[in-house]
């Protein structure tokens, strides 16, 4: 056996593992059902004022939460209190303020 053919059959041995030799995930989680996710940018703005941005809302949202939300299913869209105790009723004025 020539090194050159050594070199392929090492190379196709280590191929066939059941598990890549450069996981960067911890070995106690291969059988978790974890998601791992990466972000391409890091966020500018973690105050929900002047972030406005989608990737910063990634972050944003699992630290603030919106004091109202959409509910998911009913069409026409309607409000529903999140962290807030209920939807705010609107006041319609007039000119005066009245």
């Amino acid at each position: 056996m020539t090194p050159l053919h050594a070199l392929i059959l090492a190379g196709l041995l280590v191929g066939c593992r059941g598990a890549p030799w450069n996981d960067p995930y911890p070995a106690a989680d291969a059988g978790a059902n974890t998601y791992y996710s990466a972000f391409t940018e890091r966020p500018k703005h973690l105050d929900p004022v002047q972030s406005y941005s989608e990737n910063e809302a990634t972050f944003t949202s699992q630290v603030y939460q919106p004091p109202l939300q959409y509910h998911y299913y009913k069409r026409p869209y309607q409000l529903i209190p999140q962290t807030a105790v209920e939807v705010p009723r609107p006041m319609y004025l007039d000119a005066k303020g009245e």
